[in-house]
């Protein structure tokens, strides 16, 4: 298991800020699995169904700089 300090010691010029709206949308995602799996409809066939919806209606689109070849290059 990585912590911090050994992620900081490896990937040392990856320095980026993970934007606010996907800590949201994966806050209510996993608040949304939790509720699923407590109330046990995990075992039903189309228990993902809400999460998946939350995503698509939370979800944004991925920034272009993402999909360009030379992504790492612009971390360093």
């Amino acid at each position: 298991m990585y912590t911090e300090q050994n992620y900081n010691v490896l990937f040392p010029s990856w320095q980026f800020q993970v934007p606010a709206p996907f800590v949201f949308v994966v806050s209510e995602t996993l608040r949304e699995f939790f509720k699923a799996i407590q109330a046990g409809k995990d075992s039903e066939p189309s228990w993902k169904k809400a999460i998946y919806k939350i995503i698509a209606r939370l979800d944004e689109q991925v920034p272009e700089y993402f999909r360009t070849p030379n992504f790492l290059e612009h971390l360093e």
